[in-house]
């Protein structure tokens, strides 16, 4: 039960709905694009994507030019 609280939790903000929304569209995408999509700055947007890590909703992997999240 703490594993879907955790994962409500998460996507009960608006913006992480949209970028989780966002990378159904466009599955594998660089942080810095979806940082362009929402016009949010990068800090912003690292903790939202932390929150939707720790709940196992997404991944990510290191690249040469940075992350991409999938």
């Amino acid at each position: 039960m703490e594993k879907e609280i955790k994962i409500l939790k998460a996507l009960a903000h608006p913006l992480r709905l949209d970028i989780i929304k966002l990378l159904i569209i466009n599955e594998n995408l660089c942080v810095c694009k979806i940082q362009e999509a929402f016009n949010i700055g990068q800090s912003n947007l690292s903790q939202h994507l932390k929150i939707l890590k720790d709940a196992k909703i997404l991944n990510s992997k290191k690249m040469v030019v940075g992350f991409i999240i999938v």
